[in-house]
């Protein structure tokens, strides 16, 4: 069961110390075992300090002092391998790190796979309405599925992140995004 929550209130509201509080409550409820925070670069220690105020027995691991491969190899094999009650992540970071093979390339194909019908369809309902922007929309289309192949062909090639530790492989069952909007590059098609 997957549930999604935005905090979306003004800067000093207390968005941080509600997100631990709702790890930590989940935490106490046994829902959760291991959550992950994901924070800007220049956020790590903040989010550490303020998790610590408000719960000074929490066991945390912070990823503040990454800043070569090396350093993060060591983390995430104690995020993998500690029992932490949350993981303070760096976007940079998790952009390093692996997702397994498997999942992108089912993502790509279910991507591909919609904008094939979205293109059947227009495609269909171009020979009855002609619409005055529909070859470009079609081009359009088609140019993203081969953006999609070229995409599927490259992960064939191998992995460019750090392939030691998936995501997957950490043990994360709940996931708390600040600042999610630097990690929007999701495609969507309209």
């Amino acid at each position: 069961m997957q549930n999604t929550l935005l905090l979306d209130h003004q800067v000093g509201a207390g968005k941080t110390l509600a997100g631990i509080a709702l790890v930590m409550e989940q935490i106490r409820m046994n829902l959760i075992k291991k959550a992950l925070i994901l924070v800007p670069n220049h956020l790590s220690s903040a989010w550490a300090k303020e998790f610590i105020k408000a719960y000074p027995s929490a066991k945390i691991l912070v990823g503040d002092k990454i800043d070569n491969k090396k350093a993060r190899k060591e983390f995430l094999y104690r995020a993998r391998n500690g029992d932490f009650d949350a993981i303070i992540m760096k976007h940079s970071t998790f952009e390093n790190m692996n997702v397994m093979q498997s999942f992108q390339e089912e993502v790509i194909e279910e991507q591909m796979k919609s904008l094939s019908i979205q293109l059947a369809d227009k495609k269909r309902l171009n020979e009855t309405i002609r619409f005055k922007d529909t070859k470009r929309i079609l081009e359009e289309i088609d140019k993203q599925i081969n953006r999609f192949k070229m995409k599927l062909a490259n992960l064939a090639k191998g992995k460019t992140f750090d392939d030691e530790i998936a995501f997957e492989d950490l043990g994360i069952d709940c996931l708390i995004v600040d600042e999610a909007h630097y990690l929007k590059k999701i495609y969507a098609f309209s």
